[in-house]
């Protein structure tokens, strides 16, 4: 990521500016992936208070961040900026990661072993039945990835076909992802939540027979899901013109 930052910035971007910002993001990779092995580990347990207390941590390190980093280097450039707040993520999920480190720490029930890969060797079905729903997973995820790469690529294209200039181009996507996006999705935060907390608890009530916990579980998220489908339709309804 960082030694293709310029090919990416310049050619598929085609705004040279971006360059500053995937240069400071990328730290963010090995960080997001340490984290997300914890609060899998984590919500496996059935435990999502560490998970849950540590998005709040982030959110509150990354505004915080994000707010104090603009104003410092605004006056250089919203290129360095844009770095600032990229900059205030990777804060943010590294101090989420401190939490998910320091509650693993201190709530483990298993020993981790010195001699990981000889232990490997001798528990291949074991890694087998972890891989084949470790991969599925991954693909999907890999596909999401992928088409979230390629978007800006597309948009930012599109517009230079267009003929709209880089920097109009650049601003134009800018409030699309910043504005129209964020509002348009406001309400799939409920659905995520509970997508992380149901998983354990369909799986562990899957694993016991236990049919009518699972039906029950989701008619609760079906519930809870068209409650807030109704709230956006009102919100539509009596503020027609903000939303």
């Amino acid at each position: 990521m960082i030694f293709g930052a310029p090919f990416i910035a310049k050619t598929l971007l085609t705004d040279e500016r971006t360059i500053y910002p995937l240069l400071a993001i990328s730290p963010i990779v090995p960080i997001i992936a340490v984290s997300s092995v914890l609060r899998g580990y984590f919500q496996g347990k059935q435990n999502m208070k560490p998970q849950s207390y540590s998005q709040v941590i982030e959110q509150i390190v990354r505004i915080t961040c994000v707010a104090l980093f603009v104003k410092i280097l605004l006056p250089y450039g919203i290129e360095f900026a844009a770095a600032g707040a990229m900059i205030s993520v990777i804060l943010g999920e590294f101090t989420s990661l401190l939490y998910m480190v320091y509650q693993f720490k201190h709530k483990k029930t298993i020993k981790l072993r010195t001699r990981f890969f000889t232990y490997l060797k001798s528990s291949k079905s074991t890694v087998k039945e972890l891989f084949s729903i470790a991969l599925p997973s991954t693909g999907s995820r890999m596909i999401g990835s992928l088409s979230h790469f390629f978007e800006p690529i597309i948009v930012a294209q599109s517009l230079a076909i267009a003929g709209i200039s880089a920097t109009l181009a650049t601003k134009q996507y800018g409030e699309l992802t910043g504005y129209v996006l964020p509002l348009l999705f406001l309400p799939t935060f409920i659905t995520q939540s509970l997508s992380v907390a149901l998983v354990p608890s369909i799986s562990e009530a899957e694993a016991v027979a236990n049919k009518s916990l699972i039906h029950y579980r989701i008619h609760q998220a079906i519930r809870i899901s068209f409650a807030s489908g109704q709230s956006q339709q009102l919100f539509s309804l009596y503020f027609p013109s903000k939303y």
